[in-house]
């Protein structure tokens, strides 16, 4: 469903309870491709929201019992006091430059944060140095030990694949 709204909305509204954010995946693509998103502060947008490329609300501090009703009345006052007016302040060329700023923002601040180039560098100082070493000093099996078991995890790995699929 993702992949079809990144493509035409202008606000990414997300508001899971905290800290129950899965990875945040479909509102980083949303920044990459220029929308702003709404979100609480968990997950991804702990680390994406820079307060000049989009909004944030919510507070760890709530009771879970007044969480929902504190969220909306803090969705609906961003709506009508920052978002929507942003949108819609359009000089004569019909253009929301102020919204665009934020829109070039979104891009800028989160692209270089939230790529695969990124992560793939990160995971090669961060994890593999230490895998090297554990394999050096003999802490890994060698590959040839799991192969001769690999046929019988082949069914699961199939029926897995086929449950993903659906």
């Amino acid at each position: 469903m993702a992949q079809y709204l990144v493509h035409g909305v202008d606000v990414w509204l997300n508001n899971p309870l905290p800290p129950m954010e899965a990875s945040g995946t479909s509102g980083m693509k949303a920044s990459l491709n220029g929308v702003l998103n709404l979100s609480i502060l968990d997950g991804w947008w702990i680390e994406g929201y820079n307060g000049k490329n989009g909004w944030a609300f919510g507070s760890e501090a709530l009771a879970c019992s007044n969480r929902d009703a504190a969220d909306a009345v803090a969705i609906y006052d961003l709506l009508e006091k920052e978002v929507v007016p942003l949108y819609y302040n359009r000089p004569i060329d019909d253009i929301p430059h102020d919204w665009v700023k934020m829109m070039k923002e979104s891009i800028k601040s989160n692209g270089p944060r939230f790529s695969a180039r990124r992560m793939v560098k990160e995971y090669v100082a961060r994890y593999y140095p230490s895998l090297l070493e554990a394999a050096d000093a003999g802490h890994i099996r060698p590959l040839e030990e799991a192969k001769p078991r690999a046929p019988a995890w082949e069914p699961w790995v199939q029926e897995k694949a086929r449950d993903e699929g659906d």
